[in-house]
């Protein structure tokens, strides 16, 4: 089964760098997307806000509230318990 986001946000809210038990390093951030995607013929604007996490040292890199990012990852639950997406990242790209 394929499970696969792409998507170019902002960066809302950051969390600070944190540190797992084990040492990788993690961040979280939340981010929106606005656009507009063509469904039956007809223009339909879409909005969202969703967490993402970033792990290892991809979470290393300098992040900013109000910055454009070009995201690439995948959802999962938030935890074992919820429902709850939250979007995984595996790469990121900062847009000018």
């Amino acid at each position: 089964m394929e499970n696969f986001v792409s998507l170019d946000a902002a960066i809302i809210a950051l969390q600070e760098l944190r540190y797992t038990p084990s040492g990788t390093a993690v961040i979280e951030m939340t981010v929106e997307h606005t656009s507009k995607q063509m469904e039956l013929e007809r223009e339909r604007v879409t909005s969202f806000q969703i967490v993402s996490k970033i792990v290892g040292d991809l979470a290393l890199d300098e992040y900013r509230v109000g910055e454009k990012v070009h995201i690439r990852g995948f959802l999962t639950a938030s935890n074992q318990r919820s429902s709850k997406l939250i979007l995984h990242v595996q790469e990121i790209t900062h847009i000018e």
